[in-house]
């Protein structure tokens, strides 16, 4: 078999059918986008490229593939042997996707607690991956790692799941005790592993919970951001807001604001030092019970 169709076949059989409700397929990449608005390098060398208009999207990443989005209906997936498509599936190019249906994610990780979801968003290192495994280990459902889109529904705001798997540091798990057995390394990342975590039903948003470290040896703090506030902050944690800017900064800041005027968005300080994975678990399953 030829190597160009072992590799398509290998890569249909690892990729979802859909994704944010778009079909995905195997295929040849179209590469012209009419009247593009981004047009960028990607990658660590800059042999990449991301090129989009409103309606057409063709990225070319290093070690991940080329990738068609058109409309947010269709993604044309075409990728080499050594190749690994499913990771940019999940993230950068599922937010072109998302971005071509005029939806938008957040940076951050969905739980749900007692049926209702906590949004857990922070900057890196924040502590966001380990709080959300604690609330899982704790007989929580964590339902999305690092890429949580939000949709207005009515007077609330909803999640879709999208399957990604979930990315965690081998140590966080043995610390938490969560079995590593179906664990796969992360394309790009060799310290995390990536554990399956099938996409379920969407899940009503109770609250949406920025985590940050305070000063050394400082108190556990749980505070409400100020109402004028809080779609600047959800807007700062869009995912992929800096790629997308050039087509889509003032759709992202309309989405941040709606989704901030229907759910509350707190701001819990752990200590720089010192804190206890325990301690902030208890913290967010009490922000569910105060919603």
């Amino acid at each position: 078999m030829m190597p160009k169709r072992r590799a398509a076949l290998q890569h249909r059989s690892s990729l979802p059918a859909s994704i944010h409700g778009a079909t995905v397929t195997v295929g040849v990449a179209p590469t012209q986008v009419d009247a593009p608005g981004i047009n960028r390098p990607w990658g660590e060398d800059g042999s990449g490229s991301i090129v989009s208009s409103h309606t057409q999207t063709a990225c070319v990443i290093p070690g991940g593939g080329r990738f068609w989005v058109e409309r947010g209906e269709h993604v044309v997936v075409e990728a080499g042997p050594d190749d690994q498509p499913a990771p940019w599936l999940y993230g950068t190019v599922g937010a072109f996707v998302l971005a071509q249906q005029g939806r938008f994610a957040l940076h951050a990780n969905v739980v749900e607690v007692n049926d209702r979801g906590i949004v857990i968003a922070g900057r890196r290192r924040a502590g966001k991956s380990t709080a959300s495994m604690a609330l899982a280990s704790a007989g929580h459902r964590l339902v999305t790692d690092d890429v949580a889109t939000l949709d207005v529904d009515g007077a609330g705001v909803i999640h879709p799941p999208a399957g990604r798997p979930v990315h965690i540091h081998p140590q966080t798990a043995e610390r938490l005790g969560i079995s590593l057995a179906r664990g796969v390394p992360v394309a790009g990342d060799p310290t995390k592993l990536a554990l399956p975590n099938p996409a379920g039903a969407p899940v009503k948003i109770a609250s949406i919970i920025l985590l940050a470290a305070g000063p050394r040896s400082s108190a556990l703090m749980l505070d409400d951001v100020e109402p004028a506030r809080r779609a600047m902050v959800l807007h700062r944690h869009a995912y992929r807001r800096g790629v997308l800017a050039p087509l889509w900064s003032a759709e992202t800041f309309l989405w941040a604001s709606s989704v901030a005027q229907r759910v509350p968005v707190r701001l819990l300080v752990r200590p720089a030092d010192g804190w206890t994975v325990d301690a902030v678990r208890a913290a967010l399953e009490a922000t569910v019970a105060d919603a």
